[in-house]
């Protein structure tokens, strides 16, 4: 059995329920433990460590729902915590069952739960994407390297269903997207199964382009004064 924190504060709580347990006579003591007396308890070394630590999160087990439940049935009895921690101090899980006053089939019931929600939530479906997925952004277009280039230098970049020669049988018209770079340079694009090399996809290469350019750049093949 391994408890959260939240698990073995309700878990405790409704143990001490079972047991008839009537709560202290002291206005200064919680009847029922929350997660803050738990922490308390914890600091105090009134119960032992956790189990299992899972990142930030601590496990606890069966002997811990003992200690904490018989903390409470001490404090009821009206011991204070100097003494019930010089008590709690070598005690066996016997003398801890004893004195928490916890039946064996309350425990059971708490197990038993505790394994059918942990199944329960392992065997959950993981949440479904929504359906209402956003829209992709369409790239913007680049007017300052295909609007301008175009304009200024070179006739029209693109030229539709141009037949591109193959040796097989099956070859069909493509359309071919040419793009002038520089005088005397030009990238010649092909487009397979009747791409159609339009606006939208004019936008999405001139990123790409840019790059080229670049490149070209950086390798002597371009200068700044062939772009002007």
């Amino acid at each position: 059995m391994r408890l959260t924190i939240r698990e073995l504060t309700k878990s405790a709580r409704w143990l001490l329920e079972q047991t008839g347990y009537s709560g202290a006579d002291s206005g200064r003591v919680r009847d029922l433990p929350d997660e803050r007396t738990l922490r308390y308890y914890a600091n105090r070394g009134l119960f032992d460590r956790p189990l299992e630590m899972r990142g930030r999160t601590a496990f606890y087990g069966r002997k811990h729902l003992y200690q904490v439940v018989a903390i409470k049935q001490m404090q009821a009895a009206g011991m204070d915590l100097e003494t019930i921690q010089d008590r709690l101090l070598g005690a066996t899980d016997a003398q801890l069952k004893a004195w928490s006053k916890i039946s064996d089939e309350a425990l059971e019931r708490i197990e038993q739960e505790t394994l059918e929600h942990k199944s329960s939530v392992a065997q959950s479906p993981p949440e479904k994407p929504s359906s209402h997925l956003p829209e992709v952004p369409k790239p913007r277009h680049r007017t300052a390297f295909w609007d301008q280039e175009a304009s200024e230098n070179h006739p029209s970049t693109f030229l539709e269903s141009a037949e591109v020669p193959r040796s097989d049988s099956t070859s069909q018209p493509k359309t071919l997207l040419e793009i002038p770079l520089a005088p005397g340079v030009r990238l010649q694009i092909e487009g397979a199964n009747g791409t159609k090399w339009g606006p939208q996809e004019q936008s999405i290469i001139s990123p790409l382009i840019q790059v080229l350019l670049q490149t070209l750049r950086r390798l002597g093949v371009l200068s700044d004064d062939n772009q002007r």
